[in-house]
């Protein structure tokens, strides 16, 4: 009877150990787990540093090339992209109080057009895109140095019309601002010609232009002036 009591002590207390070492692994499974999430964290978040830095950077380098013909740079981030895939409209964090003043042009942080600052509040200010519904510029096919109106709401591609019947631009060529229209100057590329057509019964020819910046992928801008 003794030795029956001892045994059933015996493996109550042999569960119990089993019961504290499968808790301990338990545990330490847990720290390992949370140690390596926060070090995926880490390792994340330098590389984010790392792509902001690298983009900062390029902003620099166009600060410090002054973007000519513009005489003054201002650095601002998007806060805001309406909507999230071809954005007609830009929300950005800095306003009239650091000298951003409507019909600025803006630009992506590798130069190319993003459109122009609309309306400035305080700290923040709204640009138009190239895809927005009013954007009319003039623009011009830089191997032809033909000249036609970009347009946008045509999603995916802008469109360029009032191209010469018998232009021969091809598929990739660059398309840049023509110096034509008001705020935009000479020379900023705007994109590459995606397919060119003649519409029956026009005198002109339709192209549709893939815009260089990659608007769904903007974290800074700089507007220029």
């Amino acid at each position: 009877m003794i030795w029956r009591f001892r045994r059933e002590l015996l493996l109550c207390l042999l569960l119990v150990v089993c019961l504290l070492i499968l808790r301990r692994g338990q545990w330490q499974n847990s720290f390992f787990s949370l140690r390596g999430m926060n070090g995926s964290e880490i390792h994340l978040n330098s590389e984010e540093l790392l792509r902001e830095n690298r983009r900062l950077r390029r902003l620099l380098h166009l600060q410090e090339k002054k973007l000519s013909p513009f005489s003054s740079v201002v650095t601002a981030e998007v806060v805001k992209i309406q909507p999230s895939v071809w954005p007609g409209q830009l929300l950005v964090n800095k306003g009239s109080r650091d000298g951003v003043k409507p019909n600025m042009v803006v630009v992506s942080p590798e130069g190319s057009l993003i459109g122009r600052v609309i309306e400035t509040g305080e700290t923040t200010a709204t640009v138009f895109t190239l895809f927005h519904p009013s954007t009319k510029i003039s623009v011009m096919v830089q191997s032809t140095r033909e000249i036609g109106v970009l347009e946008g709401a045509s999603l995916p591609y802008l469109l360029v019309r009032y191209l010469p019947r018998e232009s021969h631009v091809q598929p990739g060529d660059t398309v840049i601002t023509s110096g034509l229209s008001d705020y935009y100057p000479k020379g900023l590329v705007v994109g590459r010609i995606y397919r060119a057509v003649t519409e029956k019964n026009q005198f002109f020819l339709v192209a549709w232009v893939k815009p260089e910046a990659g608007f769904s992928q903007l974290d800074e801008v700089l507007l220029a002036r």
